[in-house]
């Protein structure tokens, strides 16, 4: 699914903007829900890789700075 939204935006060059939507997709194989991915920090993912319990505290504490939680490309700042 998400490599042919991949295509779809690199060959019709139409791209998603702030605020669109995918709603759920009901598909041969069940119903779809889209979530949202986050950039973290190399740091946080080690944490989360040796004990992933952390992963509620990460996400509140995230969550304060950016309540969209926007992935920022030049945050240098790890949460856990």
């Amino acid at each position: 699914m998400l490599s042919n939204l991949a295509r779809y935006t690199y060959t019709k060059k139409m791209f998603f903007e702030p605020m669109q939507f995918i709603a759920g997709i009901d598909t041969v194989h069940g119903r779809v829900e889209f979530m949202q991915l986050v950039g973290i920090t190399q740091r946080e993912l080690e944490v989360l890789k040796a004990d992933n319990s952390h992963a509620a505290v990460l996400y509140e504490r995230m969550k304060k700075d950016s309540p969209n939680l926007i992935t920022d490309m030049k945050r240098i700042k790890s949460y856990l």
